[in-house]
């Protein structure tokens, strides 16, 4: 009994974890990746461009590239949140006073442009938080034997 018990769990197991492969076609192109290959050590960082029955196509630094399935176990995806991505901007500038100058008339008054003047420094800072890596396709287990 415990046999068939376990054979149903691991049969039932095996259904579920095939369709993973299906829910890739609902990723919007451009999503970011991870893909665990079999036998590297470091996930594949990548885009999601679109599947087919035996691969998996990315971009991978502009370049389209085929991944057979039967060489990824597992891939992981960014979700956007709700709304889409959080995105921030932050710009500071630092407007040092250039240094006075002398002309005939005696000194000048010092000119605050942030322009790129000597003493003046523009810093600018962009974050984007789409959420945590979740997983949404990992190999089925083999058959049992």
């Amino acid at each position: 009994m415990r046999t068939i018990v376990f054979l149903l769990f691991a049969l039932c197991a095996a259904f579920a974890a095939g369709d993973d492969w299906k829910k890739l076609a609902d990723l919007r192109t451009g999503t970011e990746l991870k893909i665990y290959e079999r036998g590297s050590s470091h996930p594949r960082q990548a885009r999601f461009n679109d599947t087919t029955a035996d691969s998996l196509l990315v971009i991978v630094k502009n370049e389209q590239v085929s991944i057979p399935r039967d060489r990824i176990d597992r891939i992981d995806y960014r979700p956007l949140k709700k709304g889409g991505p959080k995105t921030s901007t932050q710009t500071k500038v630092d407007d040092a006073a250039a240094p006075p100058s002398s002309g005939p008339q005696g000194p000048s008054v010092p000119i605050h442009t942030g322009s790129g003047l000597p003493g003046s420094s523009s810093t600018t800072t962009i974050s984007t938080d789409s959420g945590e890596f979740q997983t949404i396709y990992r190999r089925p287990p083999a058959p049992l034997k």
